[in-house]
């Protein structure tokens, strides 16, 4: 029988030991105005500050920006992306509720015999509860595949020929599994220079693909130039590594780097690109109890 656990872990299910720790540091500059914010009071969409009056990009929008950053490049390079958002379960988070009835059956010990029915039995059982759900078809013919499975080896090979998980779910996670990727918010470096601007413009209906009566909004935006603190933490993510998630999270960094990638609202009319100007890649084990540092690079030689 293959190295099940082993197998397992190789492909993102790996939270059960931190063996390797990858931060990337630097500054980030909005090259083009920048807008996140909310709903506001006073003005319609404020940016949006902590309670002491900082402005700040939060961590959520930037992995968002790169997650569908890293999409945009896996689908490009002709590499399976499931499609998480408006489905009710996608062929990665069955794969992964498949791997996990693997994982326990082998660590509660059962034979190989067991452990191909059980599946089987979890795999029919899943098909029944979808069935009038929204799913997409793969999924259906992936755990129709796994049913036709008659030997933990055969599982484990027809999984690996679906590509599931597939890298993005890998990096950034998904219903079914925690992300590998942390990212900070991002704080600036000098808050006396953030300048705020205001503009006011007017709503578009895009049904007549005109100005939209009384529609004026008025919003803030941080003005170009801005120096930012930003930080990735990478968990169990080696960039020195030749796994499609780490060669797929090392292009999206080096987009960043060189061209910048476009965060927050209106991003159609220009606002918004971040450039990732400088930073630095710092890999870390775990040996003893103790962080030790295993390389210390700048980003543009990693990635290259």
């Amino acid at each position: 029988m293959p190295d099940v656990v082993s197998l397992i872990r190789s492909l993102g299910l790996n939270f059960d030991r931190v063996k390797c720790l990858t931060v990337v540091s630097g500054i980030a500059v909005n090259l083009t105005p920048l807008h996140i914010g909310r709903v506001g009071v006073t003005i319609d969409y404020p940016v949006e500050r902590f309670p002491d009056g900082t402005v700040y990009i939060p961590g959520s929008s930037l992995k968002g920006i790169l997650r569908s950053t890293a999409e945009g490049i896996a689908k490009a390079s002709e590499t399976y992306v499931c499609e998480v958002f408006g489905a009710d379960m996608t062929k990665c988070e069955s794969a992964i509720r498949i791997f996990k009835y693997i994982y326990d059956a082998t660590r509660r010990g059962l034979n190989e015999r067991s452990i191909v029915n059980l599946v089987k039995e979890k795999a029919e059982h899943e098909i029944e509860s979808i069935q009038n759900k929204k799913v997409p078809r793969d999924v259906i013919v992936f755990l129709e595949d796994i049913k036709s499975s008659d030997s933990v080896e055969s599982l484990v090979e027809k999984i690996k020929s679906h590509s599931v998980p597939c890298p993005v779910c890998r990096l950034f996670g998904n219903r079914e599994i925690a992300s590998h990727v942390k990212v900070l918010d991002a704080l600036p470096v000098d808050k006396s220079r953030v300048k705020i601007g205001y503009r006011t413009r007017n709503a578009i209906d895009r049904f007549r693909g005109a100005a939209r009566s009384g529609a004026l909004f008025t919003f803030e935006y941080v003005s170009p130039g801005v120096e930012w603190n930003m930080e990735i933490r990478l968990i169990n993510i080696s960039l020195q590594s030749s796994a499609s998630e780490s060669k797929l999270m090392k292009s999206v960094l080096g987009l960043m780097s060189i061209h910048g990638i476009s965060i927050g609202g209106m991003k159609s009319v220009g606002l918004g690109l971040l450039k990732l100007s400088k930073a630095e890649v710092v890999e870390y084990s775990i040996e003893d109890f103790s962080l030790v540092e295993k390389y210390r690079k700048d980003l543009m030689e990693v990635i290259k």
